[in-house]
Parts: structure tokens; sequence; C-alpha cells
């Protein structure tokens, strides 16, 4: 490989590792998320329709384990608590349709936080191989650029899905009351 093209893969790689340093939107949505089911006033949910105490409380369970989700804990963690999540059997079709918008949400921006994270360790490990003064191959950037296209993928698909999953909290909200 030329000087040039090494420089280009530096540069590239640098370029990659800025995108990854980003700020996470899971942190931001996981807030936005927060903050919108905490604040959501009475006008919220359930249009006026009566709601049994089977499915208020439903609701109730299902809006606490959504609520318990957070950023903070492992990947593998937050896996199992999504795959908890899909298993749990719900009556109400309300709140499987809100259990699944915001199942779906999470699971694309955890998705995408695995890409980053694949994303920023192989930059980790390309940044301490140029430092040592190896080369960096093209189909390493590739790799690296790879990554963090599936995690800007799985990115745009969770935003795409937060709306949804913020709506269906709002009206978990309504029927818990």
């Amino acid at each position: 490989m030329s000087r040039n093209e090494s420089l280009r893969t530096v540069d590239d790689v640098r370029v990659a590792a800025l995108a990854v340093q980003k700020q996470s939107l899971l942190r931001v949505a996981c807030l936005i998320l927060s903050v919108s089911a905490s604040a959501c006033g009475r006008g919220c949910g359930d249009s006026g329709r009566r709601v049994s105490e089977d499915d208020r409380g439903e609701a109730r369970s299902l809006l606490e384990q959504l609520t318990d989700l957070s950023d903070k804990e492992s990947l593998q963690q937050r896996q199992a608590r999504l795959e908890q999540l899909a298993g749990l059997k719900l009556a109400a079709a309300p709140n499987r349709q809100a259990r699944d918008a915001c199942r779906n949400a999470y699971q694309g921006l955890l998705d995408a936080e695995i890409a980053q994270a694949s994303a920023k360790k192989a930059l980790e490990q390309l940044s301490e191989k140029a430092r040592a003064g190896a080369a960096i191959t093209p189909e390493q950037g590739r790799a690296v650029g790879a990554d963090i296209e599936r995690s800007n993928g799985a990115l745009a698909a969770a935003k795409t899905g937060l709306p949804a999953c913020e709506q269906a909290m709002r009206e978990l909200l309504g029927r818990a009351r």
C-alpha cells in the first residue's frame, strides 16, 4: 500500500472515530421517553373509555417495566430485559401494542449501540496499530465504516419508532389511572 493510501485510510479512521465519539442518541432517546412519560398530564390516554382493574394493573406493570429499562445497564442485561419484555403475556390488546412499539424502538437503539461499541473497539485497535507504525489496510477501514453504517441504520430505524413508543406510553399512563 502506498503512503498516500495509508494516510487516506488513517484519515478515514479519524473521521470514523469522531462519528463514534458523538454523544449517544440512546441516552437522549431514553431521557425523552422518561420525561414524556412522567410529564404526561391527565389528558393522556384512554379518551374516556372505561378500563377494567385487570387492564389497569397490567398497564401499570408494563409501564413500570418500560420505565425501568436503563441505558446504564450492560448491553447484555438490556438485551435480556428486552427479551423478557417480548415474552410478557398481556391480555389487553392496547397493552400488547404499547409493549411491541416500545420494545421495537428500544431494540433499535440497543442494536445501534452494539454496532457503535463494535466500531469503537475496532477504531481503538486500529489507532494502536497506527501508533505502532503498522499500516492500516483499506479493508480494515471499510470494516469500521460498515459498523458505523450499521449503527446509523439501526439508529434511524429506532428514531422512526420512538414517536409510536412515546404515544403508547402516554396511553398506558391513561389506562393505568
